[in-house]
């Protein structure tokens, strides 16, 4: 069974590929800090290894929704200022980009790590954070 959420498949990611709570690699198995990990997990939401690569972390809750919204709502509306939805859609196309190459940048370490594609997209993601409702 595939527990990767919506769109991280289709990134070719694998459900090994990926260890939180529900899949640690065999070296963290054993680790001495399980308890700990559960503990933190039960009292904060989380446990410290979310921490580890946070922009990973953010990228890989972002990335899957976005996605989503992309997929089956953008085409309802578009931001104020835009022309219409394909200038929305593009919008919506590079913030993706941006978040697949800092989750795919963990996974493959021989990938093209485009800074200025990231910035563009991380700074449109801020630009319209508050329009990402349908």
């Amino acid at each position: 069974m595939n527990k990767l959420p919506y769109g991280l498949k289709e990134l070719g990611l694998l459900e090994e590929n990926i260890f939180f709570d529900y899949n640690l690699s065999d070296d963290l198995i054993n680790d001495s800090r399980q308890e700990s990990w559960k503990k933190q997990k039960e009292e904060l939401g989380f446990d410290i290894r979310e921490l580890w690569d946070l922009d990973f972390t953010i990228a890989y809750f972002i990335y899957p929704r976005l996605k989503y919204f992309r997929d089956n709502y953008a085409e309802i509306g578009y931001p104020g200022g835009l022309n219409n939805n394909v200038e929305w859609i593009n919008i919506l196309d590079k913030i993706l980009l941006a978040f697949k190459i800092i989750i795919m940048s963990y996974k493959i370490d021989d990938i093209d790590y485009d800074y200025k594609k990231v910035e563009e997209g991380l700074i449109l993601f801020a630009k319209y954070f508050n329009n990402l409702w349908w």
